[in-house]
């Protein structure tokens, strides 16, 4: 009869193990995790540059869950790669415009730099204007920075 044990408790408990051994499986293994997450950032990277540019869901989803910041960045990005946003997200691309001129707005405004405030106001009216289907949106970010 056969009792010896297979598998991975057998390998975990055998009496004599090396702590050398030990200590270098700990130290592949972490390496490996490493690696996966490295090629995965990595292959998210590639894929936005092979992509050029954030698109129209991209936005889409931002704006339906409320998260006109990462609009922000997502344009911010876009224009460090140096692309234009596609057609079917510039409103998305004006609205997240608006956002951050209102917020910067506010800040001016607790400061008392009027000069500050009317920068932000003459872009929040040029982005205005490129935003008609988003106006839920629009009362959010005055309710949040313009009241």
């Amino acid at each position: 009869m056969n009792t010896k044990k297979r598998g991975l408790a057998a390998f975990w408990q055998q009496e004599k193990k090396d702590i050398r051994v030990v200590l270098l499986d700990v130290v592949i293994l972490f390496f490996i995790i490493w690696m996966l997450i490295a090629a995965s950032v990595a292959g998210s990277e590639i894929a936005y540059v092979l992509n050029d540019q954030y698109s129209f869901r991209a936005y889409m989803n931002c704006y339906s869950q409320g998260d006109y910041g990462r609009m922000v960045e997502m344009y911010h990005y876009d224009a460090m790669y140096g692309t234009e946003p596609r057609e079917s997200a510039a409103e998305f691309v004006a609205f997240a415009k608006y956002y951050e001129a209102a917020s910067w707005y506010k800040v001016y405004k607790e400061k008392g730099d009027t000069e500050g405030m009317k920068e932000q106001q003459a872009i929040m009216d040029q982005n205005f204007a490129r935003i008609s289907t988003l106006p839920d949106g629009v009362e959010k970010v005055e309710e949040l920075f313009l009241q």
